[in-house]
C-alpha cells in the first residue's frame, strides 16, 4: 500500500495529537498578554506539526522496505510511542505484519522461519534498516530481548564501580546457561515470536483509536480492512468508534471503501447496526455505476457474510453492473475484469443469496466460465458447481460440463473431502451423471481420503449416489459404511435421513449392527425430526422391507402426529404407503390424524399420491372411511376428467419398472423440465422414450400414468368400490387412451377376473342372467389375449416354491389318504393345495403363512381377502389355514390331522345349501387338467379350528 491509498487529502492538515504523552493545555489569547511571543507561539505549533509530518512519511517508507517480520515487530516496538507515529504508519504495519505473519503470530513460511533462526529471518541479527535521523532510534532496538547471548552493547553507558561488578557477575552466570539450539532453539524464538506479535497488534490498535479524529471515512474503512486482514476483532468499545466514524462519513464512502468496509465487517464478523446498515445500503445503491468486478462481487459476499437480504431491486441493479462489465472488460487479466476467483464467489453469493440472475447473464457468466476455467482453484471448482446446484442452474453451455470434468480430473489432489462431497451432491441436485472417468476419479479420492470425510460429507455423499441411482464401488461402499458407523454420533435429524433414504435408493439393506446404531441415533434426536425427515425415514424403512424395531416404530409414530401439521401431500401419501408396506396398521392416534390432514390437503393430492394411498387402503384390507374415500374418488375423478379422448397417458418413469418399485414413492417428482439426463439405454427404453414424448404428457405435471390407473382400478376393487362411478369412468378411459405394459396388463386382468366372477356368481344367486351393461370390456380382444397371454407367461417365469408350512399341511393330508394336488393356477390366482378326492373336489386349501396377514397380527391383508373372494366368486371353497392356528399344534400329528378333518367336514356340510355353478380349469404349469363340475358351496366359519373363507 501507498501512502497515498490510506491517506486522503483533507486529512493532511488536520492536527495530531501524541496518545504517549499528556494533552498539550490550549491558551487563548486572554491567557497571553499582550507583546509576549503569542504570535511565536503559534508558529512554534505549526512547524512542529510539519516536522511530524515530515518524519512520519519518512517512516512509511521504512515500514514499506521492511521484507522480515522480525525487523519490523522491532519497529513498532520502538517507533509506536513517537509522536510522528501516526494512524497511517499503524494501519501499513497491521497490513504488512498480515502478509508475514498468521493471526496466531506463527510465520507463514515456517520453513523459512526455521532457516532464519541462523540467516536473520527472525533473529535480532538481521539486517539493519538506515537509522532514522528523526528518531534516531534502530530498527533492531529491543533485540537483546531474544538473544540473550549477543555480547556487550558498544553503547553501554558508564556505570559505578558496584554495578560493574554486578553486572559482571550477572554476565557470568548467564554464560553458565546452556546455549538452545536445534528444535528447541526454533521453538524458543517462535514462542518469541507470537508474543511481540501480539504485543504488537495490540500496541498498533490503541495508536489507530487514539488518531480516530483524524480519521475520514476512506480511512476508517481502511482501519475496518487492516483488523479484518489480521483477523484480529477489536473490542467492543473500538468497534462503535469505528463504526460511529464511519457513519459520519458514510455519503462520502467512495465506491471502492464501501466495499472495503462491508468486506471488513463481514470478515470479522460483526454486524454494523441497524441504522449504519441502511445507510451503508443507500451508499451501496448510489455509488453502484462505479463499482468494478472485485467491489460489485465483495459487497455481494459481504451481504452473505452478513446475513443482509437486499431487496430484489438492488440485485437486479447489481446484475446490469456486472453483466455491462462482463461486456467492458471480457478480458479478465484487465484490472476491471472478472477473474476466475471472482466468477466463482459471484455464482456463490448468488446461491447463498437464493438469487437466480436473468438468462442474459447467465449466458456470459457460463461463457467467462469456460473462459477463466483452467484459473480455477480446486476450492473454487467446488464452490461453483455447488452454487449452480443450489440454484437449479443446469448449464446451458455444451462445452462448459466436459471442460469442468477435465479440470476437476486434473487438480483432483487439490480438493478437500468438503470439495469432493459437495461435487457429487451437485450432479445429483441437477440431474447430471458425470461421465465415467470423472466418477471413477472421485470416487477413488474419496475412498482415499475417506478418515477425514466428517459427517456431513458422509451423509452427503451417500445422498449423491442414492439420488444418482449409482451404486458406489465396492471399497468406496465399505468405506462409508464403516465412516457411517464412526461417525454416528454427530449424525443430526437431516443426516440420518439421508442415511437411510440413500440406502433405500440403492436397494442396499444395511446390516444389523449398523442398522442398529442408525436406530439408537433416531430414539436419541427424534425430537430434531422435521415433517420431511421422518416421512422420508420411514419411507426408507418400508422401501428396504426392514422393520422398525417396536421402540423406533413408536417414536416415529408420534413424531409424526406432533408434526402433522407439517405434512405435505407428499409425506401423507409416502406415510400411508409405508405403513401399508410394512403391512402395519397405523396406531389409532396416527390413523386419525393422517385421515384428518389427509382431508384437508386432498385438493393438492397428485395422481400418483391417489393412487398410492388406495393401495395402501387395499393393502391393509380396511380402514378407509366414507369421507375420505369419496374425497379420493372425487379428486381422482378430476383427473380422469382431463385425460383428453384418444390421447395416449405416458407410462411411468423408467425407475418404476419392477412391480415393488412401482408400489413405492420416490421422495419427491422430478422437475418439470430438464429431467432426462445422460445414461446408457437399451433399445427398448430408446423405444418406449420416443413413444412418451410422443404423447407430449408430462409424468412430472401430476398427471395420471399408466401405473398409477392400473393401481387406482385394483385396489378400489379389493376395497369393494367397483360399483363408484369413477371406477367404471377410469376403466374406460383407460381402454380409450392407454397402451399397458406387461405388469399392468396382468395387474388388469386380476382386476376382470375378480369382477366377472362377482358378477356371475351374483346373477347366480339371484337366478338371473348377467346385466351386459355392468361387464367390464376391453378395447378389442386382441388386447384380451394378449393379457391372457401376459398372465400365463408371468405364471410359467415365476418360480414355484413349497414352504415348509406347505409342506406339513400337505403331509397332514397324506396321513388322512386324501388325494390332492400341489400349486395348481386358478386364473390368474396360485393355490397352495386342491382337493382331488371325489366329493371334495370343489375344495382349494391355502397354507396363509405370514404374509397373508398383517404384520404381528391375525387379521388377513388385503391381497389374500381379494384372493379368497376371487376364487369364491369363481365357486370355489376355499379352506384358510392360519400359520398361527397351524403352529398350535405344531408337535401334535394327531391334533393336525384332526384340524384338517374339521375344516373339510365343515366344507362338506355346507354344500348343499347354495347353487352350483362351473369351474374354470386348473392348471398345474403347462399341462392342463378339466376340472369335473361339481356344486361349489360358498361357507361360512365352521365349528372348530379350522377358518373357511369364502
Amino acid at each position: 500500500l501507498r501512502r497515498g491509498a490510506l491517506w486522503e487529502e483533507e486529512e493532511i492538515g488536520s492536527p495530531m495529537q501524541a496518545p504517549a504523552s499528556p494533552p498539550m493545555r490550549r491558551t487563548s489569547t486572554t491567557d497571553t498578554p499582550l507583546g509576549l511571543g503569542g504570535g511565536d507561539r503559534d508558529f512554534g505549533l505549526e512547524s512542529a506539526s510539519l516536522d511530524r509530518k515530515e518524519k512520519s512519511k519518512e517512516l512509511q517508507k521504512r515500514i514499506l522496505t521492511i521484507s522480515e517480520p522480525r525487523a519490523l515487530l522491532d519497529l513498532v516496538k520502538s517507533e509506536v510511542s513517537q509522536p510522528y507515529f501516526d494512524h497511517v504508519n499503524a494501519l501499513t504495519c497491521l497490513h504488512r505484519l498480515s502478509s508475514f505473519v498468521a493471526p496466531d503470530g506463527t510465520p507463514r513460511n515456517y520453513q523459512k522461519f526455521k532457516r532464519g533462526t541462523r540467516g536473520g529471518y527472525l533473529s535480532s541479527k538481521s539486517p539493519q534498516q538506515p537509522r532514522s535521523k528523526s528518531s534516531g532510534v534502530s530498527d533492531t532496538a529491543g533485540s537483546a530481548a531474544i538473544t540473550r547471548n549477543s555480547g556487550k552493547s558498544p553503547g553501554r553507558p558508564m556505570l559505578s564501580r558496584r554495578s560493574r561488578e554486578g553486572r559482571e557477575g550477572l554476565e557470568t552466570r548467564e554464560e553458565n546457561v546452556p546455549v538452545l539450539s536445534g528444535p528447541r532453539r526454533d521453538v524458543a524464538m517462535l514462542k518469541t515470536m507470537i508474543r511481540d506479535y501480539k504485543q504488537a497488534v495490540s500496541s498498533l490498535e490503541k495508536r489507530t483509536i487514539s488518531r480516530i479524529s483524524d480519521m475520514g471515512g476512506n480511512t476508517t474503512a481502511n482501519a475496518l480492512w487492516a483488523f479484518a486482514k489480521i483477523q484480529q476483532t477489536p473490542t467492543t468499545e473500538v468497534m462503535q468508534s469505528l463504526e460511529n466514524r464511519l457513519g459520519e462519513h458514510v455519503t462520502k464512502l467512495s465506491a471502492q471503501a464501501l466495499a472495503t468496509a462491508m468486506w471488513a465487517f463481514a470478515s470479522l464478523g460483526k454486524a454494523p447496526n441497524g441504522r449504519l446498515l441502511k445507510a451503508l445500503e443507500t451508499r451501496a445503491s448510489k455509488t453502484m455505476h462505479l463499482y468494478s468486478a472485485q467491489n460489485a462481487i465483495s459487497v455481494l459476499w459481504a451481504m452473505v457474510r452478513m446475513r443482509w437480504e437486499p431487496n430484489r431491486e438492488f440485485l437486479h441493479a447489481m446484475d446490469k453492473r456486472i453483466e455491462y462489465i462482463l461486456e467492458t472488460y471480457p478480458n479478465e487479466r484487465e484490472k476491471k475484469g472478472v477473474s476466475a476467483k471472482a466468477t466463482a464467489n459471484l455464482v456463490w453469493a448468488w446461491a447463498r443469496l437464493q438469487h437466480r440472475p436473468r438468462r442474459s447473464l447467465k449466458t456470459k457468466i457460463e461463457k467467462k466460465i469456460c473462459h477463466v476455467l483452467l484459473d480455477f482453484y480446486p476450492r473454487h471448482l467446488a464452490n461453483m458447481l455447488w452454487a449452480l446446484a443450489k440454484l437449479g442452474w443446469r448449464p446451458k453451455t455444451p462445452e462448459l460440463m466436459p471442460m469442468y470434468e477435465s479440470r476437476v480430473v486434473e487438480v483432483i489432489e487439490g480438493l478437500e473431502t468438503q470439495g469432493l462431497t459437495n461435487i457429487l451432491w451437485a450432479y445429483s441436485r441437477l440431474m447430471l451423471n458425470p461421465s465415467p472417468v470423472m466418477m471413477r476419479t472421485l470416487s477413488n479420492t474419496l475412498a482415499n481420503t475417506i478418515d477425514r470425510c466428517n459427517s456431513q460429507d458422509v451423509a452427503n455423499s451417500l445422498y449423491a449416489f442414492g439420488k444418482l441411482s449409482t451404486m458406489p464401488s465396492p471399497e468406496l461402499m465399505s468405506a462409508l459404511r464403516m465412516q457411517v458407523l464412526s461417525c454416528r454420533q454427530e449424525f443430526n435429524s437431516q443426516m440420518l435421513s439421508n442415511i437411510l433414504w440413500a440406502f433405500a435408493k440403492l436397494e442396499f439393506t444395511p446390516e444389523e449392527n449398523e442398522m442398529a446404531a442408525l436406530e439408537q441415533q433416531m430414539l436419541a434426536k427424534i425430537h430434531q425430526f422435521n415433517a420431511q425427515a421422518v416421512g422420508n425415514t420411514f419411507w426408507s424403512f418400508a422401501t428396504l422391507s426392514v422393520h422398525p424395531s417396536p421402540e423406533v416404530l413408536n417414536v416415529l409414530s408420534q413424531r409424526m402426529v406432533s408434526v402433522i401439521d407439517d405434512f405435505t401431500p407428499q409425506n401423507v401419501a409416502n406415510t400411508f404407503w409405508g405403513f401399508a408396506k410394512l403391512l402395519y396398521e397405523p396406531p389409532p392416534q396416527l390413523s386419525r390424524a393422517l385421515t384428518a390432514r389427509s382431508l384437508y390437503v386432498v385438493k393438492e393430492f397428485k395422481p400418483q399420491n391417489i393412487a398410492n394411498m388406495l393401495w395402501a387402503f387395499a393393502r391393509w384390507g380396511r380402514g378407509l372411511n366414507e369421507p375420505l374415500a369419496r374425497a379420493l374418488e372425487r379428486q381422482l375423478e378430476e383427473c380422469v376428467a382431463t385425460i383428453p379422448e384418444g390421447v395416449a397417458l405416458p407410462l411411468p418413469p423408467k425407475h418404476h419398472h419392477r412391480l415393488d418399485a412401482v408400489e413405492g414413492l420416490e421422495e419427491g417428482l422430478p422437475p418439470s423440465d430438464d429431467f432426462l439426463s445422460s445414461h446408457d439405454s437399451t433399445e427398448e427404453e430408446d423405444e418406449r422414450d420416443h413413444i412418451v414424448a410422443k404423447r407430449k404428457v408430462s409424468f412430472a405435471a401430476g398427471e395420471l400414468n399408466s401405473q398409477d390407473m392400473a393401481n387406482s382400478l385394483w385396489a378400489m376393487a379389493v376395497l369393494g368400490r367397483e360399483n363408484s362411478p369413477v371406477f367404471r369412468r377410469l376403466w374406460e378411459k383407460g381402454q380409450k387412451c392407454i397402451s399397458w405394459d406387461s405388469r399392468e396388463l396382468v395387474q388388469l386382468y386380476e382386476v376382470h377376473s375378480y369382477i366377472e366372477g362377482k358378477l356371475r356368481r351374483q346373477a347366480l344367486s339371484r337366478n338371473e342372467e348377467v346385466d351386459e351393461s355392468k361387464h367390464l370390456y376391453w378395447k378389442t380382444s386382441d388386447i384380451l389375449k394378449r393379457a391372457r397371454d401376459e398372465c400365463s407367461r408371468v405364471q410359467a417365469l415365476e418360480k414355484q416354491t413349497t414352504s415348509r408350512f406347505h409342506r406339513s399341511v400337505a403331509s397332514a393330508l397324506e396321513d388322512l389318504n386324501i388325494d390332492f394336488q400341489n400349486e395348481i393356477r386358478v386364473g390368474t390366482w396360485s393355490v397352495d393345495i386342491h382337493i382331488t378326492e371325489p366329493g371334495l373336489e370343489h375344495i382349494l386349501i391355502e397354507a396363509d403363512g405370514p404374509t397373508h396377514f398383517l404384520y404381528n397380527s391375525t387379521t388377513p391383508n388385503g391381497p389374500a381377502i381379494l384372493k379368497h373372494k376371487a376364487l369364491a366368486d369363481l365357486g370355489w371353497t376355499v379352506v384358510s389355514v392360519p400359520y398361527f392356528d397351524w403352529n398350535e399344534c405344531a408337535d401334535d400329528p394327531e391334533a393336525r390331522r384332526g384340524y384338517i378333518q374339521r375344516a373339510l367336514q365343515a366344507a362338506v356340510v355346507q354344500k348343499h345349501n347354495l347353487p352350483t355353478t362351473i369351474f374354470p380349469p386348473a392348471t398345474t404349469g403347462p399341462n392342463t387338467k378339466e376340472s369335473p363340475r361339481i356344486t361349489s358351496p360358498v361357507l361360512g366359519t365352521p365349528p372348530g379350528q379350522g377358518a373357511i373363507t369364502s
